[in-house]
Protein backbone atom coordinates (compact mmCIF):
# COMPACT_ATOMS: atom_id res chain seq x y z
CA UNK A 1 0.00 0.00 0.00
CA UNK A 2 2.72 2.86 0.64
CA UNK A 3 4.53 1.61 -2.64
CA UNK A 4 1.28 2.20 -4.33
CA UNK A 5 0.37 5.37 -2.46
CA UNK A 6 4.28 6.78 -3.19
CA UNK A 7 3.47 5.61 -7.02
CA UNK A 8 0.29 7.40 -7.11
CA UNK A 9 2.26 10.68 -5.57
CA UNK A 10 4.93 10.57 -8.02
CA UNK A 11 2.71 9.95 -10.67
CA UNK A 12 0.14 12.71 -9.96
CA UNK A 13 3.24 15.26 -9.69
CA UNK A 14 4.94 14.40 -13.26
CA UNK A 15 1.56 15.00 -14.44
CA UNK A 16 0.39 18.20 -12.68
CA UNK A 17 2.40 20.27 -15.11
CA UNK A 18 -0.02 18.66 -18.31
CA UNK A 19 -3.20 18.87 -16.44
CA UNK A 20 -2.29 23.14 -16.14
CA UNK A 21 -1.03 23.31 -19.42
CA UNK A 22 -3.71 20.74 -21.12
CA UNK A 23 -6.58 23.20 -19.18
CA UNK A 24 -5.38 26.80 -20.88
CA UNK A 25 -4.47 24.58 -23.64
CA UNK A 26 -8.29 23.74 -24.06
CA UNK A 27 -10.02 27.15 -23.69
CA UNK A 28 -7.32 28.89 -26.05
CA UNK A 29 -8.80 26.07 -28.58
CA UNK A 30 -12.26 26.78 -27.40
CA UNK A 31 -11.25 30.87 -27.86
CA UNK A 32 -9.63 29.99 -31.38
CA UNK A 33 -12.71 27.57 -32.17
CA UNK A 34 -15.71 30.05 -31.99
CA UNK A 35 -13.73 32.79 -33.50
CA UNK A 36 -13.02 31.06 -36.99
CA UNK A 37 -16.56 29.89 -36.70
CA UNK A 38 -17.83 33.43 -36.63
CA UNK A 39 -15.74 34.42 -39.36
CA UNK A 40 -15.72 31.53 -41.42
CA UNK A 41 -18.82 29.57 -40.73
CA UNK A 42 -19.01 27.58 -44.40
CA UNK A 43 -14.84 26.63 -43.56
CA UNK A 44 -14.08 28.29 -47.04
CA UNK A 45 -10.90 30.29 -45.86
CA UNK A 46 -8.88 29.39 -43.05
CA UNK A 47 -10.48 25.44 -43.42
CA UNK A 48 -10.02 24.81 -40.18
CA UNK A 49 -13.24 24.45 -38.27
CA UNK A 50 -13.54 20.61 -38.13
CA UNK A 51 -9.77 20.14 -37.02
CA UNK A 52 -10.39 22.74 -34.44
CA UNK A 53 -13.42 20.99 -33.45
CA UNK A 54 -11.50 17.44 -32.85
CA UNK A 55 -8.27 18.89 -31.03
CA UNK A 56 -11.03 20.46 -28.45
CA UNK A 57 -12.69 17.27 -28.13
CA UNK A 58 -9.47 14.97 -28.06
CA UNK A 59 -8.10 17.15 -25.70
CA UNK A 60 -10.80 17.15 -23.79
CA UNK A 61 -10.88 13.12 -23.37
CA UNK A 62 -7.24 13.08 -22.33
CA UNK A 63 -8.16 14.97 -19.66
CA UNK A 64 -10.91 13.17 -18.46
CA UNK A 65 -9.44 9.37 -18.63
CA UNK A 66 -6.78 11.23 -16.96
CA UNK A 67 -9.06 12.35 -14.08
CA UNK A 68 -8.56 15.93 -15.21
CA UNK A 69 -11.88 16.97 -16.06
CA UNK A 70 -15.28 15.80 -14.28
CA UNK A 71 -17.47 12.86 -15.90
CA UNK A 72 -20.47 14.97 -15.83
CA UNK A 73 -23.97 14.27 -15.55
CA UNK A 74 -25.40 10.28 -17.24
CA UNK A 75 -29.10 12.97 -18.42
CA UNK A 76 -26.45 14.87 -20.36
CA UNK A 77 -24.17 12.74 -21.62
CA UNK A 78 -27.51 10.81 -22.80
CA UNK A 79 -29.55 14.00 -24.22
CA UNK A 80 -26.42 15.02 -26.05
CA UNK A 81 -25.83 11.46 -27.39
CA UNK A 82 -29.68 10.99 -28.47
CA UNK A 83 -29.93 14.40 -29.73
CA UNK A 84 -26.05 15.33 -31.57
CA UNK A 85 -25.59 11.68 -32.84
CA UNK A 86 -28.82 8.94 -33.02
CA UNK A 87 -30.89 11.39 -34.48
CA UNK A 88 -28.71 13.35 -37.35
CA UNK A 89 -27.04 9.41 -38.13
CA UNK A 90 -30.89 7.60 -38.32
CA UNK A 91 -31.92 11.06 -41.03
CA UNK A 92 -28.80 10.62 -42.58
CA UNK A 93 -29.56 7.08 -43.10
CA UNK A 94 -33.15 7.60 -44.49
CA UNK A 95 -31.72 10.35 -46.82
CA UNK A 96 -29.21 8.13 -48.45
CA UNK A 97 -32.17 5.56 -48.56
CA UNK A 98 -34.60 8.09 -50.44
CA UNK A 99 -31.79 8.69 -52.53
CA UNK A 100 -32.73 12.29 -53.05
CA UNK A 101 -29.29 13.84 -52.06
CA UNK A 102 -27.66 16.50 -54.36
CA UNK A 103 -25.45 15.52 -57.48
CA UNK A 104 -23.00 16.38 -56.12
CA UNK A 105 -22.82 13.68 -53.53
CA UNK A 106 -23.78 13.60 -49.49
CA UNK A 107 -22.20 15.78 -47.23
CA UNK A 108 -23.08 14.53 -44.36
CA UNK A 109 -23.34 17.99 -43.06
CA UNK A 110 -26.33 17.31 -40.51
CA UNK A 111 -24.32 15.07 -38.70
CA UNK A 112 -21.09 18.23 -38.47
CA UNK A 113 -23.61 20.14 -37.42
CA UNK A 114 -25.25 18.32 -34.38
CA UNK A 115 -22.23 16.60 -33.20
CA UNK A 116 -21.11 20.20 -31.80
CA UNK A 117 -23.55 19.35 -29.34
CA UNK A 118 -20.85 17.49 -27.89
CA UNK A 119 -19.49 20.27 -27.03
CA UNK A 120 -21.76 20.85 -23.87
CA UNK A 121 -20.34 17.78 -22.82
CA UNK A 122 -16.95 19.45 -22.48
CA UNK A 123 -18.27 22.95 -21.18
CA UNK A 124 -20.17 20.81 -18.58
CA UNK A 125 -17.41 19.01 -17.74
CA UNK A 126 -14.61 21.67 -17.96
CA UNK A 127 -16.50 24.63 -16.67
CA UNK A 128 -15.89 26.57 -19.38
CA UNK A 129 -18.29 29.57 -19.86
CA UNK A 130 -18.86 29.50 -23.38
CA UNK A 131 -21.31 31.79 -23.46
CA UNK A 132 -18.92 34.77 -22.44
CA UNK A 133 -16.51 33.26 -24.95
CA UNK A 134 -19.03 33.77 -27.61
CA UNK A 135 -20.23 37.10 -26.00
CA UNK A 136 -16.70 38.76 -26.81
CA UNK A 137 -15.48 37.03 -29.91
CA UNK A 138 -18.89 38.30 -32.01
CA UNK A 139 -16.96 41.77 -31.50
CA UNK A 140 -15.27 40.35 -34.29
CA UNK A 141 -18.34 40.10 -36.23
CA UNK A 142 -19.40 43.49 -35.50
CA UNK A 143 -16.30 44.98 -36.23
CA UNK A 144 -16.33 43.29 -40.02
CA UNK A 145 -20.05 44.32 -40.47
CA UNK A 146 -19.56 47.96 -39.59
CA UNK A 147 -16.68 48.33 -41.22
CA UNK A 148 -17.51 46.94 -44.56
CA UNK A 149 -20.37 49.32 -44.27
CA UNK A 150 -18.37 52.37 -44.26
CA UNK A 151 -16.15 50.99 -46.62
CA UNK A 152 -19.05 50.46 -49.52
CA UNK A 153 -20.11 53.94 -48.64
CA UNK A 154 -16.36 55.52 -48.76
CA UNK A 155 -14.33 53.34 -51.31
CA UNK A 156 -17.05 51.74 -53.60
CA UNK A 157 -14.02 49.72 -55.69
CA UNK A 158 -12.59 48.36 -52.74
CA UNK A 159 -16.16 47.30 -51.26
CA UNK A 160 -16.57 45.25 -54.99
CA UNK A 161 -13.14 43.42 -54.30
CA UNK A 162 -14.22 42.70 -50.68
CA UNK A 163 -17.67 41.26 -51.87
CA UNK A 164 -16.46 39.61 -54.58
CA UNK A 165 -14.11 37.56 -51.72
CA UNK A 166 -16.72 36.91 -49.31
CA UNK A 167 -19.35 36.05 -51.97
CA UNK A 168 -16.43 33.67 -53.51
CA UNK A 169 -15.96 32.18 -49.72
CA UNK A 170 -20.28 31.89 -49.31
CA UNK A 171 -19.86 34.28 -45.97
CA UNK A 172 -21.45 37.31 -47.30
CA UNK A 173 -24.39 38.10 -49.11
CA UNK A 174 -25.19 41.72 -50.68
CA UNK A 175 -28.59 42.96 -51.18
CA UNK A 176 -29.65 45.81 -53.39
CA UNK A 177 -32.76 45.86 -51.94
CA UNK A 178 -32.73 46.28 -48.63
CA UNK A 179 -30.93 49.65 -48.20
CA UNK A 180 -31.65 50.82 -44.83
CA UNK A 181 -29.66 54.48 -45.49
CA UNK A 182 -30.61 55.73 -48.78
CA UNK A 183 -27.29 55.67 -50.10
CA UNK A 184 -27.60 52.95 -53.04
CA UNK A 185 -25.69 50.38 -51.56
CA UNK A 186 -28.06 47.83 -50.08
CA UNK A 187 -26.85 45.65 -47.37
CA UNK A 188 -23.66 43.71 -46.49
CA UNK A 189 -25.39 40.49 -44.82
CA UNK A 190 -23.00 38.17 -42.97
CA UNK A 191 -24.04 34.86 -42.36
CA UNK A 192 -23.28 34.96 -38.69
CA UNK A 193 -24.38 38.23 -38.18
CA UNK A 194 -27.56 36.77 -36.40
CA UNK A 195 -24.98 35.52 -33.21
CA UNK A 196 -24.78 39.52 -31.94
CA UNK A 197 -27.96 39.38 -30.52
CA UNK A 198 -26.44 37.92 -27.68
CA UNK A 199 -23.71 40.39 -26.78
CA UNK A 200 -26.56 42.88 -27.27
CA UNK A 201 -28.77 41.29 -24.70
CA UNK A 202 -25.57 41.14 -22.62
CA UNK A 203 -24.13 44.89 -22.70
CA UNK A 204 -27.86 46.20 -23.30
CA UNK A 205 -28.96 44.66 -20.03
CA UNK A 206 -25.63 45.44 -18.25
CA UNK A 207 -26.41 49.26 -19.42
CA UNK A 208 -29.93 49.33 -17.98
CA UNK A 209 -28.97 47.41 -14.45
CA UNK A 210 -28.41 50.20 -12.78
CA UNK A 211 -29.24 54.19 -11.39
CA UNK A 212 -26.44 55.25 -13.80
CA UNK A 213 -25.50 54.32 -17.16
CA UNK A 214 -22.11 53.07 -18.10
CA UNK A 215 -20.28 53.98 -21.09
CA UNK A 216 -18.23 51.09 -21.93
CA UNK A 217 -21.93 49.23 -22.32
CA UNK A 218 -23.23 52.09 -23.89
CA UNK A 219 -20.77 51.67 -26.48
CA UNK A 220 -20.65 48.28 -27.01
CA UNK A 221 -24.45 48.34 -26.80
CA UNK A 222 -24.22 50.27 -29.53
CA UNK A 223 -21.85 48.72 -31.61
CA UNK A 224 -23.74 45.64 -31.68
CA UNK A 225 -27.43 47.30 -32.48
CA UNK A 226 -25.92 49.56 -35.34
CA UNK A 227 -24.01 46.04 -36.76
CA UNK A 228 -27.44 44.38 -36.55
CA UNK A 229 -29.09 47.29 -38.56
CA UNK A 230 -26.52 47.58 -41.05
CA UNK A 231 -26.71 43.58 -41.76
CA UNK A 232 -30.17 44.71 -43.64
CA UNK A 233 -31.30 41.60 -42.44
CA UNK A 234 -35.43 42.49 -41.27
CA UNK A 235 -35.15 39.43 -38.63
CA UNK A 236 -32.09 41.12 -36.91
CA UNK A 237 -33.69 44.57 -37.14
CA UNK A 238 -36.63 43.70 -35.43
CA UNK A 239 -34.86 41.24 -33.03
CA UNK A 240 -32.19 43.96 -32.20
CA UNK A 241 -35.26 46.66 -31.02
CA UNK A 242 -37.10 43.61 -29.40
CA UNK A 243 -33.98 43.20 -27.08
CA UNK A 244 -33.59 47.03 -26.50
CA UNK A 245 -37.46 47.60 -26.02
CA UNK A 246 -37.94 44.75 -23.33
CA UNK A 247 -34.52 45.94 -20.86
CA UNK A 248 -35.79 49.34 -21.60
CA UNK A 249 -39.85 48.50 -20.48
CA UNK A 250 -37.80 46.91 -17.57
CA UNK A 251 -35.73 50.02 -16.41
CA UNK A 252 -38.97 52.14 -16.98
CA UNK A 253 -41.20 49.73 -14.44
CA UNK A 254 -38.44 49.89 -12.16
CA UNK A 255 -37.79 53.92 -12.26
CA UNK A 256 -41.87 54.88 -12.79
CA UNK A 257 -43.85 51.80 -12.18
CA UNK A 258 -46.17 49.42 -14.09
CA UNK A 259 -48.64 51.88 -15.62
CA UNK A 260 -45.48 54.17 -16.84
CA UNK A 261 -44.64 50.55 -18.51
CA UNK A 262 -47.43 50.19 -19.95
CA UNK A 263 -47.65 53.23 -21.40
CA UNK A 264 -44.41 53.10 -22.83
CA UNK A 265 -45.22 49.63 -24.65
CA UNK A 266 -48.59 50.87 -25.89
CA UNK A 267 -46.54 53.58 -27.78
CA UNK A 268 -43.84 51.34 -28.65
CA UNK A 269 -46.12 48.74 -30.38
CA UNK A 270 -48.16 51.54 -32.52
CA UNK A 271 -44.92 53.13 -33.60
CA UNK A 272 -43.71 49.82 -34.28
CA UNK A 273 -46.80 48.34 -36.47
CA UNK A 274 -46.80 51.47 -38.49
CA UNK A 275 -43.86 51.31 -39.41
CA UNK A 276 -42.92 47.73 -40.41
CA UNK A 277 -46.56 45.77 -40.53
CA UNK A 278 -47.45 46.90 -43.72
CA UNK A 279 -43.81 45.65 -45.54
CA UNK A 280 -44.25 42.09 -43.30
CA UNK A 281 -47.65 41.55 -44.07
CA UNK A 282 -46.97 42.83 -48.37
CA UNK A 283 -46.75 39.26 -50.55
CA UNK A 284 -45.50 40.85 -53.00
CA UNK A 285 -42.29 42.76 -50.96
CA UNK A 286 -39.16 40.67 -52.42
CA UNK A 287 -38.04 38.94 -48.83
CA UNK A 288 -42.05 37.86 -47.99
CA UNK A 289 -42.24 36.49 -51.79
CA UNK A 290 -39.56 34.05 -51.18
CA UNK A 291 -40.59 32.97 -47.84
CA UNK A 292 -44.19 32.42 -49.07
CA UNK A 293 -42.70 30.62 -52.08
CA UNK A 294 -40.97 28.35 -49.85
CA UNK A 295 -44.14 27.51 -47.75
CA UNK A 296 -46.01 26.36 -50.70
CA UNK A 297 -43.44 24.30 -51.81
CA UNK A 298 -43.46 22.23 -48.19
CA UNK A 299 -46.95 22.11 -48.54
CA UNK A 300 -46.61 20.44 -52.25
CA UNK A 301 -43.96 18.09 -50.72
CA UNK A 302 -45.72 17.01 -47.57
CA UNK A 303 -48.90 16.60 -50.12
CA UNK A 304 -47.22 14.53 -52.44
CA UNK A 305 -45.61 12.42 -49.42
CA UNK A 306 -47.26 12.59 -46.60
CA UNK A 307 -45.56 9.91 -44.48
CA UNK A 308 -42.40 12.47 -44.50
CA UNK A 309 -44.42 14.21 -42.01
CA UNK A 310 -43.54 11.00 -39.79
CA UNK A 311 -40.06 9.87 -40.54
CA UNK A 312 -38.92 12.68 -42.54
CA UNK A 313 -37.29 12.89 -46.17
CA UNK A 314 -33.88 12.75 -44.64
CA UNK A 315 -30.85 15.05 -44.11
CA UNK A 316 -28.85 16.59 -46.38
CA UNK A 317 -31.56 15.97 -49.12
CA UNK A 318 -32.83 18.16 -51.74
CA UNK A 319 -35.80 19.68 -52.91
CA UNK A 320 -37.56 22.16 -55.42
CA UNK A 321 -38.29 25.32 -53.87
CA UNK A 322 -40.73 27.83 -55.57
CA UNK A 323 -39.12 30.65 -53.12
CA UNK A 324 -35.43 30.28 -54.79
CA UNK A 325 -36.87 28.74 -57.99
CA UNK A 326 -34.68 25.47 -58.05
CA UNK A 327 -33.68 22.50 -56.21
CA UNK A 328 -32.03 23.80 -52.72
CA UNK A 329 -31.24 21.32 -48.85
CA UNK A 330 -32.04 24.15 -46.83
CA UNK A 331 -34.77 27.13 -47.04
CA UNK A 332 -35.31 30.18 -44.78
CA UNK A 333 -37.90 29.00 -43.38
CA UNK A 334 -35.99 26.55 -40.51
CA UNK A 335 -39.16 24.91 -38.69
CA UNK A 336 -40.64 23.71 -41.84
CA UNK A 337 -37.31 22.29 -42.72
CA UNK A 338 -36.87 20.83 -39.72
CA UNK A 339 -40.01 18.91 -40.43
CA UNK A 340 -38.77 18.11 -43.99
CA UNK A 341 -35.84 16.85 -42.68
CA UNK A 342 -36.82 14.66 -39.74
CA UNK A 343 -40.51 14.31 -39.39
CA UNK A 344 -42.74 16.24 -36.87
CA UNK A 345 -42.31 13.41 -33.68
CA UNK A 346 -38.16 14.01 -33.80
CA UNK A 347 -38.76 17.72 -34.86
CA UNK A 348 -40.64 18.33 -31.79
CA UNK A 349 -37.86 16.77 -29.52
CA UNK A 350 -35.76 18.64 -31.13
CA UNK A 351 -37.65 21.99 -30.73
CA UNK A 352 -38.38 20.76 -27.08
CA UNK A 353 -34.34 20.62 -26.50
CA UNK A 354 -33.77 23.84 -28.08
CA UNK A 355 -36.49 25.85 -25.82
CA UNK A 356 -35.78 23.60 -22.64
CA UNK A 357 -32.94 26.62 -21.63
CA UNK A 358 -35.58 29.02 -21.16
CA UNK A 359 -37.59 26.75 -18.77
CA UNK A 360 -34.04 27.01 -16.23
CA UNK A 361 -33.77 30.77 -17.33
CA UNK A 362 -36.76 32.05 -15.91
CA UNK A 363 -36.31 30.27 -12.34
CA UNK A 364 -36.05 31.26 -9.52
CA UNK A 365 -32.41 30.20 -9.02
CA UNK A 366 -31.44 31.83 -12.06
CA UNK A 367 -32.98 34.91 -11.03
CA UNK A 368 -31.14 34.98 -7.67
CA UNK A 369 -28.16 34.18 -10.18
CA UNK A 370 -28.62 36.99 -12.57
CA UNK A 371 -29.13 34.89 -15.13
CA UNK A 372 -32.79 35.47 -16.23
CA UNK A 373 -31.94 38.11 -18.69
CA UNK A 374 -30.29 35.77 -21.17
CA UNK A 375 -33.79 34.47 -21.84
CA UNK A 376 -34.55 38.07 -23.60
CA UNK A 377 -31.68 37.49 -26.25
CA UNK A 378 -32.14 33.84 -26.80
CA UNK A 379 -36.07 33.88 -27.27
CA UNK A 380 -34.96 36.80 -30.42
CA UNK A 381 -32.59 34.37 -31.49
CA UNK A 382 -34.99 31.60 -31.36
CA UNK A 383 -37.56 33.86 -33.94
CA UNK A 384 -34.64 34.95 -36.16
CA UNK A 385 -34.07 31.38 -36.65
CA UNK A 386 -37.12 30.90 -37.86
CA UNK A 387 -36.45 33.33 -40.97
CA UNK A 388 -32.87 32.06 -40.90
CA UNK A 389 -30.83 28.89 -41.92
CA UNK A 390 -28.52 29.88 -39.10
CA UNK A 391 -29.73 27.85 -36.76
CA UNK A 392 -29.08 24.20 -38.94
CA UNK A 393 -25.35 25.02 -38.98
CA UNK A 394 -22.57 24.83 -36.84
CA UNK A 395 -22.26 28.82 -35.89
CA UNK A 396 -26.01 28.49 -35.00
CA UNK A 397 -25.62 25.23 -32.66
CA UNK A 398 -22.57 27.06 -31.10
CA UNK A 399 -25.00 29.78 -29.73
CA UNK A 400 -27.62 27.05 -28.68
CA UNK A 401 -24.55 25.20 -26.62
CA UNK A 402 -23.61 28.31 -24.81
CA UNK A 403 -27.02 28.93 -23.43
CA UNK A 404 -27.08 25.32 -22.88
CA UNK A 405 -23.96 25.48 -20.69
CA UNK A 406 -25.35 28.70 -18.57
CA UNK A 407 -28.87 26.74 -18.06
CA UNK A 408 -26.94 23.97 -16.72
CA UNK A 409 -24.39 25.79 -14.07
CA UNK A 410 -27.09 27.99 -13.19
CA UNK A 411 -26.19 27.40 -9.82
CA UNK A 412 -22.15 27.42 -9.95
CA UNK A 413 -21.66 30.23 -11.90
CA UNK A 414 -18.66 32.70 -11.58
CA UNK A 415 -18.46 35.10 -14.16
CA UNK A 416 -19.58 38.60 -13.48
CA UNK A 417 -23.36 38.99 -14.94
CA UNK A 418 -25.88 42.05 -14.46
CA UNK A 419 -26.19 42.42 -11.08
CA UNK A 420 -28.79 40.05 -9.13
CA UNK A 421 -30.08 42.59 -6.64
CA UNK A 422 -31.13 44.40 -10.10
CA UNK A 423 -33.03 41.71 -12.05
CA UNK A 424 -33.27 43.55 -15.88
CA UNK A 425 -36.20 41.68 -16.24
CA UNK A 426 -37.87 42.72 -13.19
CA UNK A 427 -39.28 39.03 -12.65
CA UNK A 428 -38.43 39.23 -8.97
CA UNK A 429 -40.40 41.77 -8.59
Amino acid sequence: MVLKSKRDRLHSVLLWPFAKVSKWLLRALLWIYVSIALIDPLDQIFHAKSALFLMVVALWLIRLVLGYAEGGRRVVWAGVIGVGLIIPLEATLVGLLSGRNPVVGMRFNALEIFLILFLILVIECEKVDLAVILIRACALVALIEIGITIIAITSPLLYALIYEFTAIKQTAYLSRESDRFGFGIGSFYYKTSATMILPLGYYVARLFRGSTLGFTDFMLSLLYFVALVFSGARANLVAAIGVVAVFALGKIRRAFGTVSSAVALVLMIAIAAGLYVPTLIDPAERSNAVKLGHVASYVSEFDRHPAYLIWGEGADTEFYSAGFQQRTTITEVTYLELIRNFGIPVSMILLAALLWPLSMLLRADARAAGLSYLAVPYVAFVFMAGSNPLLLSTTGMLLVVSIWGVALSIKTRTIEYPDPQEDPLCLSA
